[in-house]
């Protein structure tokens, strides 16, 4: 990863000449977390037979979300709200890394935002015109030094698609992070079970909240776009831009 450049050249180093912006060379570890979502994205809307022509919504999740025993009914509320309150939405986020609060005056209610990775990137779902715009977008998602997919995709919203994405996120969160684990904590302890614990003792007792009639949207805020504030590097090998780039072929 250190190895400077010159060092590199000189023991004949494949990827020598393709550090990242900061002078890093490939960590497959981080690698390959960029990887995944770019080939699970293609996978899932060219490949899954029972996916052909359906337009959408797909809900994409991760193992270690945890979800609240309405959150399919809810997703199906919020894109329902989304055709009425904001057809330029181009997604819904079911989660939240916010504290659940307030159940009963927040359950049934919904923010429209711009969309921000850091904050609106657990239980993503969107619609094939979403894809289709993310698959033309796949020479700027391959090529940009960020091996972080969602701040990728913050930096697309700005620098590719067509318009800065929009919203809907649910105020009480149905989809929630399970615990610090994962290659972006490695200093901290990994305790999933017992925030598991946490989550389903907060959805027990706020049981009655759950599964509201319908979705309205309650909060507004300002909407314009928003680029990344800082590129993370760790994306500057050419094998992984060819990699990324061939997943749309092999479908």
């Amino acid at each position: 990863r250190d190895l400077g450049r010159a060092a590199a050249l000189r023991r004949g180093c494949l990827n020598a000449a393709y550090p990242d912006a900061f002078g890093h060379y490939r960590e497959a570890a981080f690698a390959q977390a960029k990887h995944h979502w770019w080939w699970k994205l293609h996978f899932v809307w060219e490949r899954v037979r029972a996916l052909r022509g359906h337009a959408g919504p797909l809900l994409f999740l991760e193992e270690d979300h945890y979800l609240a025993p309405d959150f399919y009914a809810v997703l199906q509320a919020l894109w329902a709200l989304r055709r009425q309150a904001c057809p330029d939405c181009q997604l819904v986020s079911l989660g939240s890394y916010a504290a659940a609060r307030d159940f009963a005056a927040r359950a049934d209610k919904a923010e429209l935002r711009p969309w921000k990775s850091t904050e609106h990137n657990m239980g993503m779902a969107f619609g094939r015109a979403t894809y289709e715009e993310l698959r033309a977008c796949g020479e700027a998602f391959c090529t940009y030094d960020d091996y972080n997919w969602d701040w990728t995709l913050q930096h697309l919203t700005v620098a590719c698609l067509p318009r800065f994405w929009k919203v809907l996120v649910p105020e009480v969160p149905r989809v929630f992070h399970t615990g610090d684990c994962g290659m972006h904590h490695r200093n901290r302890a990994c305790r999933p079970a017992a925030r598991a614990a946490q989550i389903d003792a907060l959805l027990h007792a706020n049981r009655h909240h759950l599964f509201p009639a319908a979705m309205s949207l309650g909060k507004r805020y300002a909407l314009a776009p928003l680029a990344p504030h800082v590129k993370n590097g760790g994306w500057g090998d050419i094998r992984d831009h060819e990699l990324c780039k061939s997943y749309p072929r092999l479908q």
